[in-house]
Formats: C-alpha cells, sequence, structure tokens
C-alpha cells in the first residue's frame, strides 16, 4: 500500500511540474508574438511618418551631358492634380563608358515636368520637377549613395536605414516604398543592373468619387 500511495503522489508532481512547464512555455510563445507584433507596428509607424529627400538635384542636370526632348508621360502622375498642365520632358544622360541593347551610349533617363510651355524649356530651370529617374549605368547616383553596380546587401540596407517598405520578389526584382518615392531595383547575381525612382504625388485630382 505504501509503495503504491508514494507511487501516485510521485505520479502527481510530475504531472504538477509538466504543467507548469507548460504554462512557461505557452507564456514564452505568447510574449515572444506579443513583441512581434509591437515591432511590425513600430515599423509600420515609422514608415509612415517618413519621408526621403530629393533624390538627384534639378540645378545638378545642367553639369551632366545628355541629349532631351519631349517626355513620356509619368503614369504615378497621371492622378496628380499638377498634371492637367504643362509638359513632359526627358534628359537622355550620355554615358561613353555604357551602351544599350542598340550601341548608344544612353546610361540613364531623368524625366521631369513642367507648368511651362516646352519651347521655352531649358535644363537650367529651376521650377521643372524630376519625376522619374531611370537608371542602367553608375553614370550618376540617387540620394548621394546608391547607384547602377552596387551590392544587394548595400541596397536593402539602405531601405532600412531609410524607413522604406520593400518587397523582395525571387532573385531579381526588389522594391522600396518611401511614402514620397518609389524605387524599383533589378539585379543579376546580387549585383545592381537597373534602378527606376519614381515621385508620388502631394495633391491628387479631385475625382468625383471624392466629391461625393
Amino acid at each position: 500500500m505504501n509503495k503504491i500511495l508514494s507511487y501516485i503522489i510521485g505520479l502527481l508532481i510530475l504531472i504538477s511540474c509538466a504543467n507548469q512547464q507548460t504554462e512557461k512555455q505557452g507564456t514564452s510563445v505568447d510574449n515572444k508574438e506579443t513583441n512581434q507584433d509591437s515591432l511590425k507596428v513600430q515599423l509600420l509607424e515609422a514608415h509612415l511618418k517618413s519621408k526621403i529627400d530629393e533624390p538627384f538635384q534639378v540645378s545638378e542636370i545642367d553639369k551632366l551631358e545628355f541629349t532631351s526632348g519631349g517626355g513620356k508621360e509619368i503614369m504615378e502622375h497621371k492622378k496628380c492634380d499638377s498634371s492637367n498642365t504643362g509638359f513632359y520632358g526627358s534628359y537622355f544622360l550620355i554615358d561613353p563608358d555604357f551602351a544599350d541593347e542598340n550601341g548608344r551610349p544612353v546610361g540613364g533617363i531623368i524625366t521631369i515636368h513642367s507648368n511651362k510651355k516646352m519651347s521655352g524649356w531649358k535644363s537650367t530651370d529651376t521650377d521643372q520637377t524630376i519625376w522619374e529617374i531611370y537608371l542602367k549605368s553608375d553614370i550618376i547616383s540617387v540620394w548621394d549613395s546608391i547607384k547602377v553596380g552596387m551590392s544587394r546587401n548595400e541596397i536593402e540596407n539602405f531601405g532600412k536605414m531609410n524607413n522604406g517598405f520593400c518587397v523582395k520578389k525571387g532573385d531579381f526584382y526588389y522594391s522600396c516604398d518611401f511614402n514620397n518615392f518609389s524605387v524599383v531595383y533589378i539585379f543579376h547575381d546580387d549585383t545592381l543592373k537597373e534602378l527606376t525612382v519614381t515621385r508620388k504625388c502631394e495633391k491628387e485630382k479631385l475625382t468625383n468619387a471624392n466629391t461625393q
């Protein structure tokens, strides 16, 4: 009888210890999930509050070697209230150390929008707004640090440091949203081969849906 009683008592102690351990593990998992959720909220808040600087200064355009001409309409700009007037212009950046698939030394394109008439357009105009920068060579850098030829790690670190909302799609495509600008990066063997920076609207057009 004593042996049976001792066995039962020992079994109850083991069950009690196991339950306590399970409760501790459950609490640990709950705390970990809570901490992860809190970190996600903090990162989202930091992203929503942040704005990155201009990627390239208009005043620097005239210092570059380029040809210029009429530019394409920027899709992101179509929904902006400033898209009803003016024109788009493109600067085709000449890079003597680069040749595209057609053999042209165009290492990049800067597309601007101006509210003036195109007939009076000059590269020294201070009221032109850069809406898109497309680069296939290191002819210029954006944000004074990002250029073609950099490693994937360098690009990803830049996105984190500037509170970007970044998404990786496969081995080649990587994009970051910085609220006022978005960037699409194209990689090959973890080396940046192309990038496109696009401005986002500060003020969108009023549509019938918005006014109702």
